[in-house]
């Protein structure tokens, strides 16, 4: 389990921002877009690098390749259009996600060290 747990830290959640709900042990997102329109992305990087103080899990040498310091760290939802060009992440399983549903897994996008996505677009 992550520290803070995003469920509830270091921040509780607020219906009036249309705060997301965790489920307990997960980690909060690195980026989310919620009913917005023409959001461009260039050259992103998400990057997880430790959970609980612990780099191991983003280690070049974890077994497989396989850098998990989180589940997820990229969420699209609701009514919204989106590019990006050139997103990287570390230490995620899951690069995007789109209405709850996992899209974009670490595995189909590999690269150097981070995991590569050449080009998205989401509602373009």
């Amino acid at each position: 389990m992550p520290t803070p747990d995003g469920s509830n830290q270091p921040y509780g959640t607020s219906a009036a921002y249309s705060d997301p709900v965790y489920p307990s042990g997960a980690s909060a997102w690195g980026l989310r877009v919620l009913n917005s329109k023409n959001v461009l992305v260039y050259g992103g990087g998400l990057y997880s690098f430790f959970r609980n103080q612990n780099v191991g899990c983003s280690s070049p040498d974890a077994p497989n390749g396989f850098r998990n310091c989180q589940s997820r760290v990229f969420s699209i939802e609701g009514d919204s259009s989106v590019q990006a060009f050139a997103l990287s992440e570390v230490g995620s399983e899951w690069m995007v996600t789109v209405d709850g549903v996992d899209k974009a897994s670490w595995r189909d996008n590999l690269s150097v060290y981070s995991n590569t996505i050449g080009w998205l677009g989401y509602r373009v």
